[in-house]
């Protein structure tokens, strides 16, 4: 038997996935510079941006199927907590733009928008689901 292969539309209408994927912009620009010669990490708001990211990271497992435990799909499931690690994330990091903000801020921004990317395409699906 042959394996279909993944393609961006799978992967685009997956909110699992999508939210892996900003989980990893997260967790890298949080450790990345914010400011020049000042990493998140050091900030303070680096180590917020890990833990949310973990969070995050839990969601998507459980969505995906490879943590399988109703009761952790209570505790995160991946609308409310895309939703609200999206919003946190990315207004956390535009009120952060002063000074003269580095790349790792920068991405940290774009991750809360792929999070909300993820939190639109759970919501289709579960829009669907209900039809």
């Amino acid at each position: 038997m042959v394996k279909k292969p993944i393609s961006i539309a799978d992967i685009l209408n997956s909110p699992g996935i999508i939210l892996n994927i900003a989980a990893l912009l997260l967790i890298i620009g949080a450790i990345a510079p914010w400011y020049s010669g000042v990493s998140g990490w050091d900030i303070g708001g680096g180590k917020l941006t890990i833990f949310i990211a973990l969070i995050m990271l839990s969601s998507a497992a459980v969505s995906l199927g490879y943590i399988r435990s109703p009761t952790l799909e209570l505790v995160f499931p991946i609308l409310s907590v895309s939703v609200m690690t999206g919003f946190v994330v990315f207004f956390g990091g535009l009120t952060s733009l002063t000074g003269q903000p580095s790349w790792g801020l920068y991405l940290t921004i774009l991750a809360g928008l792929v999070t909300l990317f993820a939190a639109y395409q759970a919501f289709i699906q579960r829009t669907r689901a209900k039809l």
